[in-house]
């Protein structure tokens, strides 16, 4: 059967990626592979970015360092570093993306977390900055302003 649009299911198959039925690591497999496609001119890079959609409930750093790559590379190649569709598009995408996940891992660390979870929040933060996510940018301004009138407020 044919694949269901922006889901992360592959023709034929469930839901794998976005469950997380499958590990982190076959998860962090399937996208470099479709990337790699889609680069070779082997798959449409629309359906690559079909897949990459599905990662949308991803909470791996080593994945997610892959999804905010796999974002750029495309904003890269098709975008013109400005305001035209496309980076408005992709710009949107990285945010939905990464929003659900940028909200789970929050701004402070809490008591007790893993060291890459620490850097799963700076990747996914800056990403959601990058991408132009209003929230993060406005959260960032204001710890930023607080910072200047007391550098203690920010956790070292």
């Amino acid at each position: 059967g044919a694949g269901r649009r922006g889901t992360g299911t592959a023709p034929g198959g469930g839901e794998p990626i976005q469950t997380a039925q499958l590990g982190s690591t076959d998860r962090l497999g399937v996208l470099m592979d479709a990337m790699a496609l889609a680069r070779a001119g082997r798959l449409k890079t629309t359906q690559a970015l079909e897949l990459l959609a599905g990662y949308s409930n991803e909470t791996e750093y080593t994945c997610l360092v892959d999804v905010v790559g796999s974002v750029r590379e495309v904003a890269g190649i098709f975008g013109k570093g400005g305001e035209d569709t496309i980076d408005k598009g992709l710009s949107k995408f990285g945010c939905q993306l990464l929003e659900k996940v940028g909200t789970s891992l929050g701004w402070d660390p809490k008591e007790g977390e893993e060291h890459v979870t620490s850097l799963a929040r700076t990747l996914v933060l800056g990403g959601l900055v990058e991408f132009g996510h209003e929230a993060t940018i406005n959260e960032a301004k204001a710890r930023f302003t607080k910072y200047l009138a007391d550098a203690s407020s920010l956790p070292a």
